[in-house]
């Protein structure tokens, strides 16, 4: 439809101002981005992580432009930024949103009865600390699952609805100067976001380091307990291999390379595994 094509100036726009972040698509490509509510959602990011989405909105009145969490696996894998591993992520995170003014916000929403969003809980990105997010990220978590709530002296169950999080979302009016100024200032924070890493991948970077042998038998568990998480290895190769890294000590450079290969980005459930 003609009207979609409204969007491709204002993702030319995003394009410019967040070069490197997101990807170049063609007129055509931008178009099929466009959904039947008048608003386009463009994956960011690599293919192999649950990145959020950007989300772009163009109105009469104006456009919006928001880093968005919209699925059970995106929303885990954000709540990854408080583990020990990204600790140098969470800092840089909290440290660029608060350099953010007050048109950007941080906004929780849930699917309401007539099909759209609802909103939930909202603050300023500026005010986002690991307190703040954690809260809006177990919101989203028993939002998903479905509750029990009191309400004036009564309890009632509220039926499972979906989450969606706007980490930060902005809006202008239609003037690109304005929009390539707002949606610039988001680069810092989307590029924190686009750096959490899987745990698979966390796991193999620290496989990859050189470790004292004090700490390799607690590496190669902690890489085991990943393999068997991810359905990998059933919990009965996980205990042989286990019983051979403490068994045959001759083996064991042997078993954790393999066990690396295994968790390598191109292994897949049915490959070798290791110690076969």
């Amino acid at each position: 439809m003609a009207w979609r094509s409204k969007y491709v100036d204002w993702y030319r726009e995003t394009e410019r101002s967040l070069e490197g972040l997101v990807p170049h698509l063609e007129d055509r490509e931008v178009v099929d981005a466009v959904e039947a509510s008048d608003e386009a959602f463009i994956g960011v990011g690599a293919v192999e992580r649950p990145n959020p989405v950007l989300h772009l909105r163009v109105r009469d009145e104006g456009v919006t432009l928001a880093v968005r969490y919209d699925s059970r696996k995106a929303l885990d894998h954000l709540s990854r930024i408080m583990d020990e591993a990204h600790d140098e992520q969470r800092r840089s995170l909290f440290e660029h949103a608060k350099g953010l003014d007050a048109r950007y916000q941080t906004r929780l929403y849930a699917s309401s009865a007539d099909g759209g969003p609802e909103l939930v809980r909202g603050y300023l990105t500026s005010r986002l600390d690991e307190q703040l997010l954690s809260r809006m990220l177990e919101e989203a978590d028993s939002m998903r699952r479905g509750r029990t709530a009191v309400e004036q002296g009564k309890t009632f169950y509220r039926q499972p609805r979906s989450p969606v999080l706007n980490f930060s979302e902005v809006s202008t009016l239609l003037d690109p100067a304005s929009y390539r100024e707002a949606a610039s200032r988001l680069r810092p924070v989307l590029g924190v976001l686009l750096d959490i890493r899987t745990q698979r991948e966390v796991i193999r970077e620290r496989l990859g380091r050189p470790r004292v042998k004090a700490n390799q038998y607690r590496d190669y568990v902690e890489a085991l307990n990943g393999a068997r998480r991810e359905g990998l290895i059933s919990a009965e190769r996980r205990r042989e291999l286990d019983r051979l890294w403490r068994d045959d000590p001759e083996e064991r450079d042997r078993l954790m390379a393999e066990l690396k290969a295994l968790l390598g980005p191109h292994a897949q459930s049915g490959d070798t595994k290791p110690g076969a």
